[in-house]
């Protein structure tokens, strides 16, 4: 070699070197991007779910209310429900979920209002419960579909949440 000639040996070593460290950097940043992703839709996903889980105790809680009678005799609902726990796990979809969903929870939120409201002045009773109870079963039906659509499990929308036989199946008019 002569003294002009570039020692390709050391450029070849360097090049290969920063070749190798960019290459820890781009799967680095794709890891944590991929993490946070991943966490992202774990902590919507537990959110949604903890949502609907507070919903549906006050749906039980608006269903014996409406049974008993107790709800035609209250100002609120404050008086058959204990709000608590549903407006934190409001609060925690404002935190962590996806606009839609959070729409769709303020629509689920509008229809318990709604409906409470029409309980409380003993609009909805035993009587016309299924019918009263509509909006809920919409809404919480819209809701479950958009976080399914939004998280990416449901490329499909799902027509029904229950097995429950329609309120004017024959099965509850027959007796044991």
């Amino acid at each position: 070699m002569s003294g002009n000639d570039p020692n390709w040996s050391i450029i070849v070593a360097v090049a290969g070197s920063i070749l190798a460290l960019l290459g820890v950097l781009v799967a680095g940043v794709f890891a944590a991007v991929t993490q946070r992703r991943h966490w992202s839709f774990a902590e919507q996903a537990d959110a949604c779910a903890a949502f609907l889980g507070e919903y549906s105790k006050v749906y039980i809680c608006y269903a014996r209310a409406v049974g008993d009678g107790t709800g035609a005799q209250a100002t609120s609902t404050t008086a058959f429900v204990e709000w608590t726990a549903f407006n934190h796990a409001m609060e925690v979809l404002h935190l962590m979920a996806a606009k839609e969903i959070v729409d769709a929870a303020h629509d689920l939120d509008h229809a318990l209002w709604a409906v409470g409201l029409k309980i409380t002045r003993a609009e909805v009773t035993k009587d016309n419960w299924g019918a009263g109870r509509a909006p809920l079963d919409t809404a919480r039906l819209r809701f479950v579909n958009i976080v399914r659509a939004s998280l990416g499990n449901g490329k499909e929308p799902l027509e029904r949440l229950t097995g429950r036989p329609e309120d004017d199946d024959p099965i509850w008019h027959t007796s044991p």
